[in-house]
């Protein structure tokens, strides 16, 4: 298999209904870890550009650590402060439309109440809440954004098969605000 330019050997592929349906286009796949973890990947949302590169021997300097502990489900996790508190073990899914944080977060933040609404993703139709109001959030030594995440009551389930505790997951609404760099090999991450 060819991937921006470079060759993956023994790359496992799935066959699934799911990426055309998720996103609502002709989509012909996903393309997840088992490929990407041999590279360094940025994401430029704003140019609508992906450069998959081999990384140089060393890792990139700038940016905060970020670890892969369960192969059952392979999720970036990095350390991530909200509303001034933290720092609180968070998810990276360059899908999700927005930022999630788990009910017991919302709780400890005071973010009580909230609009209801509902969320489509992988795990179907779920029902949560619209944070009552924006909140501040930084990853890393990245800048800080000020969101309305949505609260969601799933993090039980990522975090049992994520191989690690989990209280939220940064989404679209902080990502698409940077130029994301992911360099799998050398375990970091940058939202410059």
């Amino acid at each position: 298999m060819t991937l921006a330019g470079q060759t993956v050997h023994h790359a496992s592929i799935g066959v699934s209904e799911a990426p055309g349906r998720l996103c609502g286009t002709s989509v012909a796949g996903n393309i997840g870890y088992d490929l990407l973890r041999n590279f360094r990947v940025t994401i430029d949302y704003a140019g609508k550009r992906v450069a998959v590169n081999e990384p140089p021997p060393a890792p990139i300097q700038a940016g905060t650590a970020m670890r892969i502990p369960g192969e059952a489900k392979p999720l970036i996790i990095l350390d991530a402060t909200i509303d001034g508190r933290g720092p609180y073990p968070f998810a990276v899914d360059t899908g999700a439309g927005a930022t999630l944080i788990a009910p017991e977060l919302a709780d400890e933040l005071g973010l009580i109440g909230g609009q209801p609404v509902k969320c489509a993703g992988c795990a179907g139709v779920m029902e949560g809440r619209i944070a009552p109001r924006s909140v501040p959030v930084s990853v890393g030594s990245g800048s800080t954004i000020s969101i309305q995440p949505l609260i969601l009551d799933m993090f039980d389930m990522l975090s049992r098969d994520g191989g690690e505790k989990i209280v939220g997951l940064i989404g679209h609404d902080v990502l698409s605000r940077h130029i994301l760099t992911i360099d799998s090999p050398g375990n970091r991450l940058r939202l410059p």
